[in-house]
């Protein structure tokens, strides 16, 4: 619901935009809803990485991470041509808790652990290499 209320109130176009899934194994059709001058972009998290796209037998949040919303957003920027200037986000029923870390990945974020060895940006890979004593 939240970029059908978005697009009654903003007056947005609707493009679908394809990006990477969740679980790196398909490509998932995005909606994403633009202002007419293409500064601001509208889109729901759930609809790229939520539970609702997530099969059952994938769903753990320790291994997944939102670099798919990443490649979104560089898409979007592409295209905008250096006019987009604000991205609004629902947020909500996501099936990752990684901080938006992975979604860094795409603008070229690294996490490398206590031996300097880089990591997969994933919840799991920052619970073991902390040093909890």
């Amino acid at each position: 619901g939240f970029l059908e209320i978005c697009k009654a109130k903003f007056d947005l176009d609707t493009s679908y935009w394809k990006v990477e899934n969740i679980t790196h194994d398909a490509i998932t059709s995005v909606p994403v809803g633009i202002t007419k001058d293409w500064s601001t972009s509208y889109f729901e998290v759930a609809d790229i990485i939520g539970m609702k796209i997530v099969p059952v037998s994938k769903r753990n949040p320790s291994m997944l991470n939102t670099s798919p919303i990443g490649e979104l957003l560089l898409q979007l920027e592409e295209k905008s041509r250096n006019k987009l200037k604000k991205v609004v986000l629902g947020i909500g029923g996501t099936a990752t808790s990684d901080l938006g870390l992975g979604l860094c990945t795409k603008f070229g974020l690294k996490l490398f652990d206590k031996n300097d060895i880089q990591m997969d940006v994933q919840p799991q890979n920052y619970w073991n290499s902390i040093d909890w004593e």
